[in-house]
């Protein structure tokens, strides 16, 4: 299936190719913006997974899997939590619903996610 000429068959599980919202840089926590798009969203939007490698033509790698070390706002702390984006490329603790995952650490400006 292709979604904005990206196909999504036979991806690395670990890293899909999204074509990228204006603003989105590497390192961000990004969230799906639509079909076959990602970027840093709205603040409260599901947390997606990592940007990794933005390219020239408007596309690039999210992690979505794994281990992955993002900036986060807010008072996130260790354990099993909902996190969402904060529309700024950070994840922030959720007010209500986000993605369920293990924050492993958080050092006061990054935080390690299991993102399963």
């Amino acid at each position: 299936m292709k979604f904005n000429n990206v196909e999504y068959a036979s991806q690395d599980e670990n890293a899909l190719t999204f074509t990228l919202v204006a603003g989105a840089v590497q390192g961000d926590a990004v969230t799906l913006t639509g079909n076959g798009t990602a970027g840093r969203g709205a603040d409260g939007d599901p947390f997606y997974g990592k940007l990794n490698l933005p390219e020239g033509d408007g596309k690039g790698a999210v992690s979505r899997d794994g281990i992955v070390i993002v900036k986060y706002t807010g008072a996130l702390t260790a354990g099993y939590r909902q996190v969402t984006v904060d529309g700024a490329g950070k994840v922030k603790p959720a007010a209500a619903t986000g993605r369920a995952c293990w924050v492993i650490g958080v050092d006061g400006t990054y935080a390690a996610i299991d993102l399963g």
